[in-house]
């Protein structure tokens, strides 16, 4: 599948939530998504995330109670279809650490067209 530059701007949230030596810690709101008025309503797809260097147990990222993902490494989750808010709406982050002192994450959301 080929993506112009104008699709993958409107169906792709990235954020990097730890830099790559930092030490991923639990915490709540993180940071937050504030719904863009062209993604109000849209779905989210599918979510992801990668760690730097994994620990000894899953860490947890949520986007609220949207949709979250859980790995060691790389993870890619299943298949969803949660509708964002509307144009504005702050969504928290939430991060839940695995232990071991995994370090760097970020994570990301593909929207449907």
């Amino acid at each position: 599948i080929e993506f112009s530059d104008s699709t993958v701007l409107q169906n792709l949230i990235y954020i990097q939530l730890f830099g790559k030596d930092e030490v991923i810690t639990t915490t709540s709101a993180k940071a937050y998504l504030f719904v863009p008025s062209y993604l109000s309503g849209k779905k989210i797809k599918k979510m992801g995330m990668g760690i730097i260097t994994a620990g000894t147990s899953n860490t947890t990222v949520a986007l609220d109670t949207y949709a979250s993902v859980s790995g060691n490494g790389y993870t890619e989750g299943s298949d969803i279809s949660v509708s964002l808010p509307s144009a504005g709406t702050k969504i928290p982050i939430n991060v839940t650490a695995g232990s071991g002192s995994p370090k760097g994450l970020d994570c990301w959301f593909v929207m449907s067209k």
